[in-house]
């Protein structure tokens, strides 16, 4: 049927890097595995994500094929770390119904589940308000890491890892234990370190299939901790007396695997935060140089001319004060509109070569509008 029985594991892609549990069927037989994912069920059997299918995995004398409950997000990374301000919930279980009990299994099926270890990756993404100035956001959220680990519910290892793309592996089984463990730096509004966040998730996974009365089920129980510390110079400790000896290695692996593997702040955005603090210097600096500044002289240039003195990102910010409001920038009579809209509308006007309008967009995208908190302000 076109498809080869080698060892290949699909679960891992470029656009997948969030699944930490997959819900699966097993087989005994390779060809059994084929018959299911190029049948009836083929177009249901994807990754959580647009690159790759779920093709069969082959490990070893037995195949795998994730189920069609593997499309749904509660399944991914993000879904356990539920960043809850409350310290310690014990949230309810997940219940799944992998198969009704007067559905037949596929020839040769049984359940399992698929387990990702490794660095797993979340969107945190920060409801706006009044607290915070716009840029801050550009800190908080965006893709955060975490770190993954699985073992058997006594704690001895899951054998037969099958590992892709470096440290992630992945295992089966019918039952285990997980952990995600999190660490984050919080940004104070002066866009300085103040402290960390440690978010502990631990699982535990069921599947009850033994009742041919009932319908087979997965349970996932979930407990989500968090630990936090006003200390930029200090992680907060973990407090783990209360737990058995399985969790706390599991927890002791995961904060390895962390440590190694991840960052509690992107180098991308790491890099930005030092340069829109140097912008932002640079700004003040010259603000305090009052009327021998750049931004009372470009105040006297026509804006065509301003445009063309501006060399960083803090320099076009003061061009953008003093021009911006122009008529001709106008969506329409009468309207100024929100800022953003001027400013896209005063680049599109300007005399230059797209080199130069690309250069100052750039600008725009990683400085000036970050700086306006009425950007997208429109009046309403």
């Amino acid at each position: 049927m076109g498809i080869s029985t080698e060892k290949m594991v699909k679960i891992e892609s470029r656009s997948d890097t969030g699944s930490f549990l997959v819900p699966c069927y097993g087989f005994e037989k390779p060809g059994q595995a084929i018959k299911y994912a190029v049948g009836p069920w083929a177009g249901e059997c994807r990754l959580i994500g647009p690159e790759d299918a779920y093709s069969p995995i082959f490990w070893g004398h037995k195949s795998y094929v994730a189920r069609v409950s593997a499309q749904s997000s509660k399944w991914r990374a993000g879904e356990f770390i539920s960043r809850s301000e409350s310290r310690h919930r014990d949230r309810p279980a997940i219940w799944e119904m992998i198969r009704g009990k007067d559905t037949a299994k596929p020839d040769g099926a049984y359940h399992a589940a698929l387990l990702v270890e490794g660095r797993r990756q979340f969107y945190h993404h920060s409801r706006e308000t009044t607290k915070h100035p716009k840029w801050w956001y550009r800190l908080s959220d965006g893709w955060k890491d975490c770190y993954a680990v699985w073992a058997r519910r006594d704690g001895s290892e899951i054998a037969d890892g099958m590992f892709v793309d470096g440290d992630r592996r992945v295992f089966v089984a019918r039952s285990a234990r997980g952990v995600l463990y999190s660490r984050e730096m919080l940004f104070a509004n002066s866009g300085e370190p103040c402290g960390w966040r440690v978010e502990l998730v631990r699982v535990e996974l069921s599947i009850l299939d033994r009742d041919p009365a009932k319908d087979d089920m997965l349970k996932v129980a979930v407990v989500n901790t968090t630990f936090s510390s006003e200390e930029p110079a200090k992680v907060p400790e973990l407090s783990l007396d209360h737990l058995d000896e399985v969790w706390r290695g599991l927890i002791g692996d995961a904060i390895d695997g962390f440590e190694e593997h991840c960052q509690p702040v992107s180098q991308k955005v790491e890099a930005w935060r030092q340069f829109f603090l140097d912008q932002r210097e640079k700004a003040e600096a010259d603000r305090r140089r009052y009327s021998d500044s750049f931004a009372e002289r470009v105040k006297a240039l026509d804006w065509q001319e301003a445009l063309w003195q501006v060399e960083e990102p803090w320099q076009l910010a003061a061009v953008v004060g003093a021009h911006a409001r122009k008529s001709e920038f106008y969506d329409s009579p009468g309207y100024s509109g929100a800022t953003g809209t001027r400013v896209r509308n005063m680049l599109a006007l300007q005399v230059c070569d797209d080199a130069r309008r690309e250069q100052l967009q750039k600008m725009v995208a990683d400085y000036v509008e970050h700086g306006d908190s009425l950007w997208d302000y429109t009046g309403d």
